[in-house]
């Protein structure tokens, strides 16, 4: 934060969407349904950091956008695998996704950017 802090530009975080949980998993005990909760703990604590600090950080949750009531779909647009070992986005997925993911990061970027802190602060200052 303080290299944004020195450059005067906004911090953006981004919550990653909860893991699908496999019960069988045997290579990475990330995706054990025993330990996904805490992907949602992760997210609530770099929301609160990023409340703490709303002038300066905007918290966007990938997991709301992505997996509308908190269940991620297997499949997205063109019936395309969201997250083929459940965990990282593929290409094909990350394409049919990016536009979603680029208007919520814009958005947040701009709320920032604009923001009444910005004027008070800002890069000439």
């Amino acid at each position: 934060m303080e290299v944004a802090r020195e450059l005067h530009l906004p911090l953006i975080l981004l919550g990653q969407p909860t893991p699908k949980a496999y019960p069988n998993e045997k290579t990475n005990e990330t995706l054990l349904p025993k330990n996904v909760w805490k992907f949602e703990v992760l997210r609530t604590i770099q929301q609160t950091w990023a409340g703490s600090h709303p002038d300066e950080v905007a918290f966007v949750d990938l997991n709301a956008l992505l997996c509308p009531g908190n269940v991620c779909p297997e499949k997205v647009a063109d019936g395309i695998v969201l997250r083929s070992d459940g965990l990282h986005f593929n290409p094909a997925s990350a394409k049919a996704i990016g536009p979603a993911m680029a208007i919520a990061i814009t958005d947040a970027f701009i709320r920032l950017w604009t923001g009444p802190a910005r004027f008070a602060s800002g890069p000439n200052s």
